[in-house]
């Protein structure tokens, strides 16, 4: 994903300001309360986005809510025979959909009637919001479908294991028709993850690979950021190099591939440094359609570049701190989205949806 050239960039940008009273939000106890997305609240993220109503919360309402076509549905996890045993479905099944169906969120850029370009982002569940990605899917033929994730520590669940969510041509055809674009010509564009989203982009090759369930063949940008594990779960393992062995060859060596590493745990490495997908063998197989970004790293460099990086400008400013907040304190999770912690201090608690677990 490209980074945000936008007015978040700029030291003067105007802030979205804070609800008054903390006391005035509802407790949060579980992880998956949070990454599921509040569908009744659509609230801005960056003052780009800002409308100028309020919500209950005291926020300001997400303009691309009315901006384009926005919606949401629950479907069935086609990869679920995929991802896990026979017995664990079973465990899932006893709590009827709960684990079975995930919420998929679809936004079609302003104009768009077919045929469309997709871009699948496999994440966790608040994306779409706290990333700001709608700005960017504003020229018509677009459509951004954000697929979630589930944690091995989320609770509540039947079974201990994480794994991976998908999609497949059915669950893309539903989303279209309750978007307005029913019959309308598709091909998947770009296929995105962050966070535990690789098991969902994995998950996802590998099962149209075994059964046929998506065409590939024109899928022309394949991106990890922060998330390049060697995936050993399910088996056989070596599921992300596995994932890009397929796409590679579905696309008849045409797809290219990016690689973001911001953290040690979202980009874990073994000795002497080797990344747990080895560079080598990334671009031995892809060649200068690999390439690798370090948005963190101290040197600025063009990220069109091989090992090249992020230019400062294109990350997100951080906001001051408002009054009666400090680095590192609780925050209500929609005021935790106006602050980035200093360097050297830690995040306010549960600020990322991913527990890096490889």
């Amino acid at each position: 994903m490209a980074p945000r050239e936008d007015a978040m960039t700029q030291t003067n940008a105007p802030a979205v300001p804070l609800p008054a009273s903390r006391k005035s939000y509802p407790s949060v106890p579980t992880p998956e309360d949070i990454y599921e997305p509040v569908w009744f609240l659509d609230e801005a993220f960056y003052p780009d986005e800002a409308d100028s109503r309020l919500t209950p919360r005291g926020l300001h309402w997400n303009k691309f809510h009315a901006v384009g076509t926005y919606t949401h549905a629950r479907l069935r996890n086609p990869i679920l025979e995929h991802e896990l045993s026979a017995a664990n479905i079973a465990a899932l099944e006893t709590q009827g959909s709960k684990w079975t169906d995930r919420d998929y969120e679809i936004y079609v850029a302003p104009g768009t009637s077919g045929p469309v370009k997709i871009t699948l982002l496999f994440c966790v569940g608040t994306e779409l919001r706290r990333f700001g990605l709608r700005s960017l899917f504003q020229s018509a033929g677009r459509v951004l479908i954000r697929v979630p994730g589930i944690e091995a520590g989320w609770s509540g669940k039947p079974i201990t294991v994480a794994w991976g969510i998908g999609v497949d041509e059915d669950t893309i055809d539903a989303l279209l028709a309750k978007a307005g674009l029913a019959g309308a010509a598709w091909h998947v564009d770009v296929m995105a993850a962050y966070s535990t989203g690789y098991r969902g982009i994995n998950g996802t090759i590998l099962n149209a690979k075994a059964q046929g369930s998506l065409d590939l063949s024109k899928v022309s940008t394949v991106v990890y950021y922060d998330c390049l594990y060697r995936a050993d779960a399910p088996s056989p393992g070596h599921n992300t190099q596995r994932a890009l062995e397929h796409i590679d060859a579905a696309t008849q060596q045409k797809v290219k591939v990016g690689i973001y590493e911001c953290t040690p745990g979202g980009t874990p490495t073994g000795a002497g440094g080797v990344t747990k997908v080895p560079q080598v063998w990334l671009q031995s197989q892809f060649g200068a359609r690999y390439k690798h970004h370090q948005p963190e790293a101290a040197t600025q460099g063009d990220p069109g570049s091989g090992g090249g990086t992020i230019p400062r400008s294109g990350r997100l400013r951080r906001l001051p701190p408002q009054q009666g907040w400090k680095p590192g304190r609780s925050l209500p999770r929609s005021t935790r989205r106006a602050h980035r912690s200093p360097r050297g201090q830690p995040a306010p608690p549960l600020d990322d949806g991913e527990h890096r677990r490889g």
